[in-house]
């Protein structure tokens, strides 16, 4: 708990902190997308529980800050997360 991760929800990943475990889930407050590789947290929580497996990864620390309110995961880190979710450049899903 408290560590930052990135889950996948809908085909698309998105950084957060597990709040909680159990044996199959884990509950996630998870930032949003707003470009590729441009993640920001929303004013209203969005706190869900995702199943283990929609847990791409977990981040060793927290998605660095490209502005005062946009935050970014490493560049390896994100490659291998467009790579995993098989996005395109734009980190969509690709046709």
């Amino acid at each position: 708990m408290g560590k930052y991760c990135v889950v996948e929800y809908e085909g698309l990943p998105y950084p957060g902190i597990i709040q909680d475990v159990d044996d199959d889930k884990a509950e996630v407050t998870a930032m949003n997308r707003i470009g590729p590789n441009r993640f920001f947290w929303p004013m209203i929580e969005d706190r869900f529980f995702y199943e283990k497996d929609e847990i791409i990864t977990l981040l060793q620390n927290e998605p660095k800050y490209v502005t005062k309110r946009h935050q970014q995961l490493p560049e390896d880190i994100w490659k291998a997360v467009v790579a995993k979710l098989e996005l395109d450049d734009q980190g969509k899903k690709s046709i």
